[in-house]
């Protein structure tokens, strides 16, 4: 069989990178309007019941998205190698796992929804709203899981491109939905549960017309379910099984605690605030995740020179683009909560500090999950990470009760920069047979470059009052400049300003070499 058509060229790269840092953008965007938005119309005691809801559906992902990660890594595989009939019968394979284990999480999810009451904290009168939104979340979530198996097709031809256009309509729908309801109702929980459904529903429909288009080559077929594609999907998919089981816990411990621990109110502007480390999440997605297809591809090919170069770029280039960002949210972090959230919320600045500053490393782990994925050595990292995951759990219900909302955040800091900042590259290195501090400088001169513009920025906010959004992007846009000439002048290397030039010379079709 012929080798199935390639899209990894530097072009298709730069584009990737730029369509997601742009949907970035604007998910931001959407978001830093739609959180109050919600926070006014819903008040904070019942907010807090949103991203609860979304974390409570996180752990039914625990076995699906292991699933989608081999799926998405065997796929890409065996079409860069031309095997389509391999490739069909892993498709079909995975299809039919995801609807046994859909139909299995229903019953769960029921009595998940039944037991709300008991399990949570939920105002008098309430509980009817909380359980309708939890039962439109757990639909939502399982939409999107039988969409995963037609997302693959984005993933696998590097089109990151054309998946930002179908995310970008969906969550578009789904804030004017719930707008429109708000305005012919009164405000209610149930409406938010509404808008998750139909941008579910738009997802699933995209990601299928652009499987469709993109993998003609994958059929659905009964008859290509394969008992030998089970346990390839499982090799990858049992550690990342376990990896996932242990992310989850991570990210979703802090709002369970804190809603068992804390005032509602309280929870409600803690979980407006999460706002920010999920979209610096999804940033670090964006610009490192399309690095993934590239190094599968290099991989396939046994070309470990070229993987080694990608994943230098990719850890510079998110870490960079990430520490500017980070830098900055911290710097500003109390003229941003007062315009954003309002004057009573603004003293909440340094628990947003502490909140978004470790992720300025720990949001690297992508780029070294790609080389764990990869080389399908994930038992070692699913490991660490589900025991410090549980070490995480047992730290914030330790220190909640006598420190609050910064216990929690403590425990967290701690536990993820052990597993993300230190043991992810170490481990990735050992992987690829380099020294096991090959990546720690550059980790190191990351966080010295956040530290940077966090004091400019923190200098220039104590200098100059800012009172509106035009003075928060202003201040941005001259350090940001400042900064992207000082990174290309003095941290860049002469390779990767070649790169930079080309990046420009691709997108702007300008043949010359030199643009600076």
């Amino acid at each position: 069989m012929k080798p199935s058509p390639r899209n990894f060229s530097l072009f298709q790269t730069a584009k990737n990178i730029m369509t997601n840092s742009a949907f970035f953008l604007i998910e931001a965007l959407i978001s830093f309007w739609y959180t109050p938005f919600l926070l006014r119309k819903l008040g904070s005691d019942l907010f807090g019941f949103i991203p609860l809801a979304n974390s409570i559906t996180n752990y039914f992902s625990i076995v699906l998205y292991s699933l989608d990660i081999s799926l998405g890594r065997n796929i890409t595989i065996e079409l860069e190698k031309g095997n389509t009939c391999h490739a069909n019968q892993i498709f079909n394979t995975n299809r039919v796992i995801t609807l046994f284990l859909i139909f299995a999480a229903v019953p769960i999810g029921i009595v998940l929804v039944i037991f709300i009451p008991a399990l949570f904290t939920v105002p008098i009168g309430r509980e009817r709203d909380v359980q309708l939104l939890f039962i439109s979340i757990i639909i939502a979530f399982l939409l999107g899981t039988y969409g995963m198996n037609y997302s693959l097709a984005t993933f696998a031809k590097n089109r990151f491109d054309l998946k930002n256009l179908v995310a970008l309509g969906a969550r578009i729908i789904q804030v004017l939905i719930i707008v429109g309801l708000f305005r012919l109702s009164n405000p209610n929980l149930i409406y938010v549960g509404v808008g998750a459904l139909c941008a579910a529903l738009f997802n699933l429909l995209g990601d299928y017309y652009l499987w469709r288009i993109l993998l003609p080559t994958l059929k659905v077929r009964w008859k290509d379910f394969s008992k030998k594609s089970i346990k390839i999907l499982f090799d990858t998919g049992i550690w990342s099984f376990v990896y996932q089981a242990g992310f989850i816990l991570f990210l979703n411990v802090d709002i369970l605690i804190a809603n068992r621990t804390l005032d509602l109110s309280m929870v409600g502007i803690y979980g407006a605030l999460l706002v920010i480390p999920k979209n610096l999440r999804n940033m670090s997605v964006a610009i490192g995740g399309v690095w993934r297809p590239l190094i599968l591809s290099k991989y396939s090919q046994s070309d470990s020179k070229s993987i080694s170069e990608i994943m230098n770029t990719s850890i510079k280039l998110t870490g960079l683009v990430l520490g500017l960002i980070i830098g900055l949210v911290c710097g500003l972090a109390e003229p941003f909560l007062r315009i954003w959230l309002g004057p009573s919320i603004q003293n909440m600045s340094g628990i947003l500090v502490m909140m978004v500053l470790p992720l300025t490393t720990n949001l690297l782990a992508g780029s070294f999950s790609n080389i764990h994925v990869s080389y399908n050595k994930l038992k070692f990292p699913a490991l660490m990470t589900v025991g410090l995951a549980l070490l995480n759990l047992f730290l914030a219900i330790y220190l909640a009760p006598h420190y609050g909302l910064i216990g929690i955040i403590i425990a967290g800091i701690i536990t993820l920069t052990l597993n993300y900042s230190f043991f992810a590259p170490i481990y990735a290195a050992k992987i690829m047979n380099l020294s096991w501090w090959h990546y720690m400088p550059r980790l190191g001169m990351i966080l010295i470059t956040t530290l940077s513009v966090f004091i400019v920025s923190y200098l220039l906010s104590e200098t100059i009052y800012l009172s509106s959004y035009s003075h928060l992007i202003i201040s941005s846009g001259i350090i940001s400049i400042g900064y992207f000439f000082l990174i290309y002048f003095l941290v860049l290397s002469s390779t990767e300003k070649k790169m930079v030039r080309r990046f420009l010379d691709k997108v702007t079709g300008n043949n010359h070499n030199n643009l600076f």
